[in-house]
């Protein structure tokens, strides 16, 4: 327990006798015994100086934490805090802020808003020297019950005073727009983007065909496709709406409704006030299934989402966050494309014929996080840091092969054919000869 505040000795033993219960509740279905806050208050009436000091002294802050705010809560209900002054207590006024500011506090703790509220209310519209601190409690107790406009006017007057206040302020008036990155719809399918808004006066929206491939081959990434060069480029549709008075201070959806049904790749751009979002609109009849491998490879199978058919030959992009070459080829006839190397998380995009795309984006982090560290050794040796390593993969489970892999056999087979036929063919002519030899005309 912290050493008696000065003073309060002359003033009286209040402190000294108080029965301070040895812990506090253990569950909240424990209430405080207010009649013992009552009780203690009013047994020593002549002790209000000592009561004076301990409070300024940041006692009752100490009882707070050492037995709950109940307890201050049940020492306020014992000076009848809200209804008046007891008789006997001619200086209770400046104490009695401090006790309603720490029931105020007690009760935002327990969740018990409203009688917070009720407790912080003349304190925070007082001059007392908790005047600051009733007023940043209220604003936190309109701020948990979801009242942003309120909470945002209470933390108004104390910005200044608590940095908190004023982040609170620049959270709520935040502007915000977005849309998913990639939606896909199947041919037929009604198109509606959801747009998430906040502190949004009004927008608009227009939906242009590209080339998904390309697009995505020379940006890299979607993040900042709202920065590509569309200038003659005519939307497919677009359209103006309005969203709010600005002040929502939550995020708030709106649907888009946009009326395009042709096959391909749009990208979907956003004016939210003076804000710019993006997103990939896919209409395509193919399905993307894609299995990753930590070590760093992705197999990808194409299929047409209607029927499941294996499509054949379509064009597959992979490339990882952290990987600097785009890994390229297509599919067999089963439908597959599989790709080592990827590195970070991956991307994987498909094209069959002009207008048909399918893309993935990866969640997990794929391959080595760094390149092997260099360490030296105590005799002055570099040696490559110990780093976990991958067990080899057996000839027995290689990965899929290329097309020119599958007829390597065939041709070695063939080329050892063709060898041994001109071998046989060679030694034939030479043991068959029905020529002259030079050698037998000189002799005659």
């Amino acid at each position: 327990m912290p050493q008696r505040p000065e003073g309060v000795e002359d003033g009286g033993d209040f402190l000294g006798r108080l029965r301070l219960r040895p812990q506090r509740p253990e569950t909240r279905d424990q209430k405080p015994d207010r009649k013992y806050g009552q009780d203690q208050i009013r047994r020593f009436p002549a002790d209000r100086a000592a009561l004076k000091v301990a409070v300024h002294q940041g006692w009752f802050s100490w009882w707070g934490g050492r037995f709950g705010f109940e307890f201050g809560d049940a020492l306020a209900e014992g000076l009848d805090i809200g209804v008046g002054e007891p008789s006997g207590w001619p200086e209770t006024s400046r104490i009695a802020d401090s006790f309603k500011y720490m029931a105020a506090l007690g009760y935002f703790w327990q969740g018990e808003f409203d009688k917070a509220l009720a407790a912080a209310a003349p304190v925070a519209n007082g001059e007392s020297k908790d005047r600051d601190y009733a007023r940043y409690v209220t604003a936190q107790v309109y701020h948990a019950q979801g009242r942003p406009a309120d909470a945002i006017a209470w933390y108004q007057k104390v910005r200044t005073v608590y940095e908190d206040a004023a982040q609170a302020i620049a959270w709520f008036e935040e502007k915000r727009v977005s849309l998913p990155e990639v939606t896909i719809f199947k041919p037929g399918e009604e198109v509606k983007l959801t747009l998430d808004y906040r502190n949004i006066t009004e927008g608009a929206v227009q939906l242009y065909k590209v080339d998904l491939l390309k697009l995505y081959l020379r940006e890299k990434t979607l993040s900042n496709i709202t920065r590509v060069d569309l200038a003659g480029i005519a939307p497919q549709a677009g359209e103006a709406f309005k969203l709010g008075d600005g002040k929502d201070y939550v995020i708030k959806h709106k649907i888009l409704t946009l009326p395009v049904k042709e096959e391909g790749a749009y990208l979907a751009i956003v004016r939210g006030d003076n804000l710019f979002a993006s997103g990939l609109v896919l209409i395509s009849p193919l399905k993307l299934d894609v299995r990753e491998n930590r070590e760093g490879s992705v197999r990808a199978t194409v299929t047409d989402a209607a029927s499941g058919k294996a499509l054949a030959d379509a064009e597959v992009k992979a490339l990882g966050s952290r990987s600097k070459d785009v890994l390229s080829g297509s599919t067999d006839p089963r439908g597959v494309f599989e790709v080592a190397g990827i590195h970070g998380t991956s991307t994987v995009i498909v094209k069959q014929g002009d207008n048909r795309y399918a893309f993935h984006r990866g969640t997990t982090e794929l391959g080595e996080s760094q390149p092997p560290q260099l360490q030296q050794s105590a005799g002055g040796q570099v040696q490559p840091a110990s780093m976990p390593t991958t067990p080899a993969t057996p000839k027995s489970m290689r990965k899929m092969l290329d097309k020119g892999e599958y007829l390597k056999n065939i041709d070695e087979s063939n080329q050892a054919v063709q060898k041994s036929q001109i071998q046989n063919w060679e030694s034939k002519r030479r043991s068959n000869s029905k020529g002259v030899e030079a050698s037998d005309v000189m002799k005659k």
